[in-house]
């Protein structure tokens, strides 16, 4: 039987080339053009975010479509957890971000080390307050070891950190780490490192795990990188930290609010860096969106396991 896959945000060229790719095993409907579902979706396969949780709020929840499989864009999926109950398979994005957001983590480090948010601020007559720091020999912490935090680790042995990694579960450990802890032995890992990295997904055991309590065990000239989710940080403790100098400053690609208000108290501060939320925008990462994509298509049509299964009551 044909399978018939839902798609959501597709370009126009991409959508011709699955329909030539799989013309003989899939009918593909296209969201914006679908006014009425079929009786029978069997997957639904988003390449962004752009309608996709709306229609899955109305669609799953009044039982209107039951896919066997939904592909979620990008890598966090807190906001799909009230399908955690659905007997669905769900995938996403995971891991193969890790290239662009592990080089957005060192560059928002390296612009706060090496000064130049200051000099971005106002000027290059500007009076450093401290000069420049060199990172070779430092200690890192990196707060969830997946796809970003692996690569992110390899990145910063290069460098030549010492670096130890925080997971909820063991993993392989590799010569790019010293240490690896459990999520349970958080305090002891944090103690007295240089930089904090906090890349992991948000679950419902980690939210604003990173307060003034965890903060201030780093070493006062410490910095604070976050590239995964606003809510795993307190940005009040945050705050607090940095102008109690118990630490020095932080790289934010992800806030709680988001975006950050261009009023923010923390922009009163030079030595903290903002990005909007674009650590995951590269040159190459559509394409590797797409293959995956295209390589769980074929796997769902011959009854194959999908990359990248996500548990939607972990989180991840």
């Amino acid at each position: 039987m044909r399978k018939k896959i839902l798609l959501f945000g597709f370009q126009k060229k991409q959508v011709i080339f699955l329909k030539k790719k799989f013309k003989s095993k899939v009918d593909f409907l296209i969201s914006d053009k679908t006014k009425k579902q079929s009786e029978r979706i069997d997957a639904i396969v988003g390449i962004t975010r752009n309608g996709l949780l709306n229609f899955l709020k109305k669609n799953l929840i009044q039982n209107k479509v039951r896919p066997q499989w939904i592909h979620l864009p990008g890598a966090g999926v807190e906001e799909y957890s009230i399908f955690k109950n659905f007997n669905i398979n769900f995938t996403n994005g995971k891991i193969i971000q890790g290239v662009q957001v592990s080089e957005h983590a060192i560059a928002l480090l390296l612009s706060l080390t090496r000064n130049l948010v200051p000099i971005l601020k106002k000027g290059i007559s500007v009076n450093f307050k401290r000069r420049p720091i060199e990172i070779r020999g430092k200690k890192a912490l990196i707060y969830g070891y997946g796809g970003i935090g692996q690569l992110l680790a390899e990145k910063l042995k290069s460098f030549g950190l010492d670096v130890s990694a925080v997971n909820g579960n063991y993993v392989p450990i590799d010569s790019n780490i010293s240490n690896l802890y459990l999520d349970n032995d958080l305090i002891k890992g944090i103690k007295n490192k240089d930089f904090l990295f906090i890349t992991s997904p948000l679950t419902p055991e980690n939210f604003k795990v990173f307060d003034y309590k965890k903060l201030k065990l780093l070493n006062k000239d410490s910095i604070v990188i976050n590239v995964s989710r606003g809510k795993l940080l307190c940005l009040n403790s945050l705050y607090k930290c940095i102008k109690e100098k118990k630490i020095f400053g932080a790289g934010l690609d992800v806030t709680d609010p988001e975006p950050l208000s261009k009023n923010h108290k923390l922009f009163k501060f030079e030595n903290f860096v903002y990005s909007p939320h674009i650590a995951g925008i590269s040159d190459n990462f559509a394409q590797r969106n797409f293959d995956l994509i295209m390589k769980n298509m074929t796997r769902f049509i011959n009854n194959k396991s999908l990359l990248n299964n996500i548990n939607l009551r972990l989180g991840y």
